[in-house]
C-alpha cells in the first residue's frame, strides 16, 4: 500500500483485499496497522519534545499516552468503537488547537491540517474495512448451525475477558514505567526545574503586556519621570510605581498630554506602538504603597512624519494569571523573572532578567538577585510558572552588590481593594 495515496475513497478491490487477507497483512499494509503506526509516531515525538524542549509538557504527554495506547491496541484488534472514539478525541483536540491559533495568532497551525487531510483518511478507511468485515462475518454467522454459534460465542466471551485483563495489566505497567522515568528525571534535573522555564506562547503573552513609560516633567529643573508598567485591562489601564510619575505633595507635575507609553514587540522587545496616557495618583494610597495607574487615551502623533504611532481605540494585551495561578506563599530561593525597561539597556527595549527570591524585608517586600536597575521600576516580576510575584520598585545596594526590591502581590491586592473603596466613597 502506498502511504502517499491518502484519499478518503477506498476502491472495491482494495476493500476486498483488506477483508480477505485481514489476519495475514503486514502492519504497514493494513489501514488499521498504518493508523496505529501514525499514532505511535505522534506519541513518540510528543514524548521526545516533552523531555528536551518546553513546547510540550510531560504531564500532557503522559495523559495522552494513557488514553491513546489502549485505544491503539483495540484499533489493531479491529474494534470499531475505538477507531470512532480516537477520531472524535483527536478531531476535538485539533479543533481546539486551531481555535487557539486563530485567537492568539501563534501556535502549531500545521498539525490540524496534517490530521484532517493526511492522517484522518487512514482511520476512515480502517473503519470502512471493519464495517465490511463485520458485514461479512454476520453473513457467515447466519449460515452456521446454532450449536456452533453458541460455542463460538462462549469462546469469544472468554477471549474478550482475557484481552481485557491483558490491557489493564499493560496500562498499569505503562504507568509504572512512566512514573519511574519521572522520578529519575526529577532527581537528575532539580536545578533545571528550579529555573524559570516559560513556554514561548506564555512568554509572549507576558511580554506584550509590559510597557515602557516616559513622563515629561513640567518643572525645568526636575528630571523627567520614567520606568515600566503592566497593562491590566483591555482598555489600557496600566499598573506602575507612583515614584516614576513627576509630582509633589499636592499636584502632578506633567502637562495635559500626560505620559508616553511604549508597547513592545513581544518577540524582539523593540518598540511596537506609542500611546499617550493620563497618570492616576490616588491621594495617600499611592504614596503609602508606591503604586499608581496610567490610563491610555490616545495614540501618540508623530508631528514630523504626520502619522499616529499606534491604533486607538483597540483591545490592549493584558497580564492576567487568574486562570493558571493560585495564591501561594512566596518561598525563599524561589525563581524570579523580571520584565522591564532598565536604563542600562537603553530604556526603550523590553529586557528580561532572572534570579531568585533572596530575602524578605520586615514589611514583607521581596528582595531578589535578579538584575533590577533604574527603569525597571513599575515593571513585572513572575515566578517560573508565569504567575505574578509583584512589581519591581527599587534597588538596595552597597559598594559591590545590589538586590532588587519587589512590591509583593498581597500589597498590590490591598492597594486595589482600598482604591475601589476610595472610589465608592467619592
Amino acid at each position: 500500500m502506498n502511504l502517499s495515496s491518502w484519499s478518503w475513497a477506498i476502491e472495491e478491490s482494495d476493500l476486498k483485499k483488506q477483508c480477505d487477507n485481514y489476519n495475514t497483512l503486514k502492519i504497514t499494509e493494513s489501514y488499521r496497522g498504518i493508523s496505529v503506526l501514525i499514532m505511535s509516531a505522534f506519541m513518540t515525538l510528543g514524548l521526545i519534545f516533552s523531555l528536551f524542549t518546553s513546547f510540550v509538557t510531560l504531564s500532557n504527554v503522559i495523559i495522552e499516552m494513557i488514553i491513546y495506547v489502549p485505544l491503539c491496541f483495540f484499533i489493531y484488534r479491529g474494534h470499531r468503537w475505538a477507531i470512532i472514539l480516537l477520531m472524535l478525541i483527536w478531531t476535538c483536540s485539533q479543533g481546539f488547537q486551531l481555535n487557539e491559533v486563530i485567537q492568539s495568532g501563534s501556535g502549531n497551525k500545521f498539525m490540524p491540517i496534517i490530521w484532517w487531510l493526511i492522517v484522518m483518511p487512514y482511520f476512515w478507511k480502517a473503519l470502512k474495512v471493519e464495517n465490511e468485515r463485520k458485514r461479512i462475518l454476520r453473513l457467515q454467522k447466519d449460515s452456521q448451525p446454532a450449536s456452533l454459534q453458541d460455542e463460538k460465542k462462549l469462546k469469544n466471551n472468554s477471549n474478550l475477558f482475557k484481552t481485557f485483563i491483558k490491557v489493564i495489566a499493560g496500562i498499569v505497567a505503562f504507568i509504572l514505567f512512566i512514573l519511574i522515568i519521572l522520578y529519575n528525571i526529577g532527581n537528575d534535573s532539580d536545578a533545571i526545574n528550579d529555573q524559570v522555564i516559560l513556554s514561548p506562547s506564555l512568554q509572549k503573552e507576558i511580554a506584550e503586556s509590559v510597557v515602557s513609560i516616559f513622563c515629561p516633567s513640567t518643572k525645568s529643573d526636575e528630571e523627567h519621570g520614567g520606568g515600566s508598567g503592566t497593562i491590566i485591562t483591555e482598555d489600557g489601564l496600566i499598573l506602575t510605581n507612583s515614584h516614576i510619575i513627576p509630582q509633589d505633595e499636592e499636584h502632578l507635575q506633567v502637562d495635559e498630554f500626560g505620559c508616553m507609553v511604549i508597547l513592545p514587540n513581544p518577540e524582539t522587545g523593540l518598540p511596537n506602538g506609542v500611546y499617550l496616557a493620563h497618570p492616576i495618583i490616588i491621594p495617600e494610597l499611592s504614596d503609602k504603597y508606591d503604586l499608581a495607574y496610567l490610563q491610555i487615551y490616545a495614540p501618540f502623533h508623530d508631528e514630523e512624519d504626520q502619522k499616529d504611532l499606534g491604533v486607538y481605540p483597540r483591545i490592549f494585551p493584558t497580564f492576567d494569571d487568574t486562570e493558571r495561578c493560585r495564591d501561594e506563599n512566596v518561598q525563599l530561593g524561589e525563581s524570579v523573572r523580571i520584565f522591564g525597561y532598565p536604563d542600562i539597556s537603553g530604556g526603550y527595549s523590553l529586557t528580561i532578567t532572572d534570579g531568585i527570591v533572596s530575602n524578605f524585608t520586615g514589611d514583607w517586600l521581596i528582595m531578589t538577585s535578579a538584575k533590577v536597575s533604574s527603569g525597571n521600576s513599575g515593571g513585572l516580576a513572575v515566578d517560573k510558572y508565569g504567575c505574578m510575584l509583584g512589581v519591581p520598585s527599587s534597588v538596595s545596594s552597597d559598594e559591590t552588590e545590589s538586590l532588587g526590591i519587589i512590591i509583593p502581590v498581597h500589597l498590590i491586592t490591598k492597594f486595589h481593594d482600598q482604591v475601589s473603596e476610595y472610589v465608592k466613597n467619592l
